[in-house]
């Protein structure tokens, strides 16, 4: 018995898809477990039949890292019992929208979670798609588990820049919106034209 995929990744919320192949008869029943529990609902997974093997597909949605993260066995009845194992991991990723002046920096926050052994590779990229290689810190924070990359940029229009988190089996982001404080602008404006002050 094989996994398709022994490692998964998958975004806090999203769905992924387990999927696990035996060689052998078609008749052959294969279950799955988490924790060594089964896992509720698994035996609404789908099985695709050819002539010497038989797939086992068992999709997980609304995934939360709570509840979905971490190692699933599938097993088939057939004698001796053979098990293969699936790893998923669950990330989250929330990058904050700013608002600031125009000419002035701000400081943009991308947080992922929760960190493992080996971190992802988070990256920022601006509203054409080109990686941001300047002006950017990593921090780590082993109490909440939680990765963070800040983008220091300078303000001139409303835009958008996007924090991707890239795993060998895909990539997932959120974007973070950049806008010009109009409000503050117009207070700015007042204060020179009107006031004869200049800030």
């Amino acid at each position: 018995m094989t996994p398709n995929k022994p490692q998964l990744y998958v975004e806090d919320g999203g769905s992924v898809t387990l999927t696990c192949t035996v060689i052998g008869p078609s008749d052959v029943t294969i279950t799955w477990k988490k924790g060594g529990n089964l896992v509720p609902g698994s035996s609404l997974g789908a099985y695709v039949d050819s002539a010497n093997s038989r797939v086992s597909t068992f999709p997980l949605n609304g995934v939360t890292d709570a509840s979905h993260d971490g190692d699933y066995t599938c097993t088939s009845n057939k004698s001796p019992a053979v098990t293969a194992t699936i790893n998923v991991d669950v990330y989250r990723i929330t990058a904050k929208n700013m608002a600031a002046l125009s000419g002035t920096t701000t400081t943009l926050s991308c947080s992922v979670a929760p960190l493992r052994k080996d971190a992802p590779s988070t990256f920022w990229y601006d509203a054409t798609g080109t990686q941001v290689l300047s002006g950017v810190t990593t921090l780590y924070d082993s109490v909440d588990s939680t990765q963070t990359l800040k983008l220091v940029v300078t303000v001139t229009s409303d835009t958008h820049y996007e924090c991707k988190v890239e795993l060998d089996d895909g990539s997932f982001s959120s974007k973070a919106r950049v806008d010009v404080d109009a409000f503050c602008e117009y207070l700015r404006f007042y204060v020179i034209h009107v006031g004869g002050i200049k800030i």
